[in-house]
């Protein structure tokens, strides 16, 4: 199981990074192909196969571009609120 959860972490990472679902997986093995410890040998990890479309990176749910921009936008409104109802009294 722990050699598993390794492999699973570098794969999740590569996606995090915007690599397609198959460079994700290719640099997962390679990762361990060539990490000179004992989960280099390939039955911890040659049973991970790609099935489906692959070349497609996984979308994620929200750019953090677009986290920053609501993020400043509320602040902007809110600072205008609380401008004009100090200028009211």
């Amino acid at each position: 199981d722990a050699p598993t959860a390794a492999f699973m972490k570098v794969f999740y990472f590569e996606l995090q990074r915007g690599a397609p679902r198959d460079v994700a997986l290719q640099a997962a093995k390679l990762r361990f192909a060539n990490s000179g410890r004992d989960l280099a040998d390939p039955h911890y990890w040659a049973a991970f196969v790609l099935t489906g479309e692959g070349l497609r990176p996984i979308p994620t749910a929200m750019k953090w571009r677009s986290v920053v921009l609501v993020f400043f936008a509320a602040m902007v409104i809110l600072l205008a609120v609380v401008f004009f109802n100090r200028a009211r009294r």
